[in-house]
């Protein structure tokens, strides 16, 4: 590895971290697509196991900063990280049976998913919060105080089976799982969002061990693998840093917004590629 991809790879983590802790993301939703592109030849199990490993840091980091900041749930979200684990072990399995084709059709499809399904709560909440004004505390994405966390019920097999259906996506396409479970927290399980984001991060940082040991365990982690999860460690740890300090100063709705819909626009690419090639 030359210099210059060095320099390119600890860039992409501190980019990727730094706007993925604002949403309570490890940043590996930026970094997959990413790295398909930057190595077009290489399997799913060249891809999967770095941003897993990768994610790892980044979430260690953000979960520190805002745990400081008294962002997490640890009560709930330790209920969550028993679904997370254990779906992110048998996705990150099921990983050695896609080929590149359906890898890239796979994570081309869940992002673009994704994007769709944000933009149309986005749009209800909008028209549903028009006529109602009445569950301002579920929905409020500005006005939660930094240190106070609001009171919040869920059942813990509600908590446990949609954390596992994360985390068995997570562990499949190779990412936190951060972009799915912050809209679970927020719409089902009714975390305030600036909460929800850091708890978010506490509760991927085992699945993404798990993941990355999975792979590990099946033999993936070539040498040259590792050579690429070094330099973006060392980006996404201060990238987490940056994006947790300015969590809290940039309007929520406004990341939400430009996240899905470039989600979407990376979907749509990775898939007309898959489709081409």
């Amino acid at each position: 590895m030359d210099l210059g991809q060095f320099l390119l790879l600890v860039l992409l983590g501190l980019v990727a971290a730094g706007y993925g802790t604002l949403i309570g993301a490890s940043g590996s939703f930026i970094l997959v697509p990413s790295l398909l592109f930057l190595y077009p030849g290489e399997p799913p199990t060249h891809i999967a196991p770095v941003t897993l490993a990768v994610s790892f840091f980044s979430a260690l980091s953000g979960s520190v900063s805002y745990g400081r900041q008294g962002r997490i749930d640890y009560r709930g979200g330790l209920i969550l990280i028993v679904g997370m684990v254990a779906g992110g072990v048998l996705g990150a399995f099921s990983t050695a049976f896609l080929d590149r084709r359906t890898f890239e059709l796979v994570v081309g499809t869940f992002l673009i998913g994704v994007s769709l399904y944000q933009i149309g709560v986005s749009a209800y909440l909008r028209i549903h919060n028009h006529h109602n004004h009445d569950h301002e505390v579920t929905t409020s994405e500005t006005d939660d105080p930094p240190g106070v966390l609001h009171t919040h019920v869920f059942h813990p097999v509600v908590g446990i089976g949609s954390s596992s259906a994360v985390g068995f996506v997570a562990g499949l396409v190779g990412i936190g799982g951060g972009p799915l479970l912050v809209p679970i927290l927020v719409r089902l399980l009714h975390f305030p969002v600036h909460e929800a984001t850091g708890t978010a991060l506490f509760v991927i940082l085992p699945q993404v061990m798990a993941g990355t040991l999975e792979h590990a365990w099946a033999g993936h982690f070539a040498r040259e693998l590792w050579l690429r999860v070094l330099p973006l460690a060392l980006g996404v740890i201060g990238g987490a840093q940056l994006g947790t300090r300015f969590s809290r100063r940039v309007h929520s709705n406004v990341i939400l917004r430009i996240l899905y819909l470039s989600l979407g626009a990376m979907g749509i690419a990775l898939i007309a590629r898959a489709l081409v090639v």
